[in-house]
């Protein structure tokens, strides 16, 4: 998959990048979770102003490390997306595994500021596209796969903690 360098203006994409060595495709990673929020911003922008937000839990990995290795890298990535618009979203089920996670920006003559549009690509399951104001990494957690991925596991509440 091409990538461009749009990723950058996520906040704190380096943490990512780090732990895994470079930037990733997001091919094959899962979702695990997705929370839509509205939260009431009244003191910036009046009473009739709502933030959405979109947070998103992955499942990640490096896929240039054979899966017994201990040097896979993985991980439970926590981001988040505010000032959420224009969303579409389809597919969800038991798995969500994506083929990609693509950032573009874009001017947007309506907002007067820029905008960037997120896709993640379906596979498996999952499928979503969206324009945003901001992007943040809230956090990158090791984990390993299998059944401590499942809701009360010690892996999943580490990462809440770490948010």
């Amino acid at each position: 998959m091409i990538m461009n360098s749009s990723y950058t203006a996520i906040r704190n994409h380096e943490a990512l990048v780090k732990f895994l060595g470079k930037w990733p495709s997001f091919d094959d990673f899962e979702v695990d979770s997705m929370l839509l929020e509205r939260i009431d911003v009244d003191e910036l922008l009046g009473p009739a102003f709502k933030w959405s937000t979109l947070t998103i839990r992955f499942f990640g990995f490096r896929h240039d490390v054979a899966v017994e290795s201990p040097d896979r890298n993985n991980c439970l990535i926590i981001m988040q997306f505010g000032g959420l618009e224009n969303m579409t979203l389809n597919g969800w089920n038991n798995q969500n595994a994506i083929n990609g996670f693509t950032v573009n920006s874009n001017w947007s003559e309506r907002r007067k500021r820029q905008l960037f549009t997120v896709e993640l690509i379906q596979g498996f399951g999952v499928g979503t596209k969206f324009d945003c104001c901001e992007m943040d990494l809230i956090s990158v957690t090791p984990t390993t796969p299998g059944p401590t991925m499942a809701p009360g596991s010690d892996a999943i509440n580490r990462a809440a903690i770490s948010t």
